[in-house]
């Protein structure tokens, strides 16, 4: 085959870019003492995650914004981390965790911003999803509306392997 009969594929426009807002009318979802990682919800009820199965190898930069509060008088940790599954090509799972401390004293909320880039292969459903961890018997809360939860990602396949 050659050059000019090779079919070219590219990825297509919603799969360019992808977001997930949620309703600005949100309220606080409190992690009441747990001590395992949760999934986080939106104000919708809808998980905090994207899927995306590419037509061509690439790169998927996601960014997941949260903000968090307690309603405990003593500091807590607070830390956030993006998930992938199933693996990316170099066989990463997760990002780095991201983490605030929260206290009832400290008035508003505190901002996690994670950012990962994950290498895709083509034709392979993923699903990267924002999981929070906490400080076990505390409380912790994040704000599930508006600018201060969401999730977008970004592909590129320029120079991609």
């Amino acid at each position: 085959m050659t050059r000019l009969e090779h079919p070219i594929q590219y990825l297509t426009e919603d799969q360019l870019h992808q977001h997930r807002r949620f309703p600005s009318a949100g309220s606080v979802v409190n992690y009441n003492n747990l001590n395992v990682p949760a999934i986080m919800y939106g104000s919708d009820s809808e998980l905090v995650q994207l899927i995306l199965t590419p037509v061509v190898n690439c790169f998927w930069e996601v960014v997941a914004h949260s903000t968090w509060n307690s309603p405990d008088g003593i500091w807590s940790a607070m830390r956030t981390q993006l998930e992938i599954d199933p693996a990316d090509v170099d066989g990463k799972t997760y990002g780095a965790q991201l983490g605030a401390h929260v206290h009832a004293s400290v008035p508003g909320f505190c901002p996690i911003t994670n950012i990962e880039d994950f290498k895709l292969e083509a034709g392979t459903e993923y699903t990267v999803s924002l999981y929070a961890y906490y400080s076990p018997g505390y409380n912790q809360g994040h704000w599930s509306g508006g600018e201060h939860l969401g999730i977008e990602g970004h592909t590129y396949a320029h120079g991609c392997f």
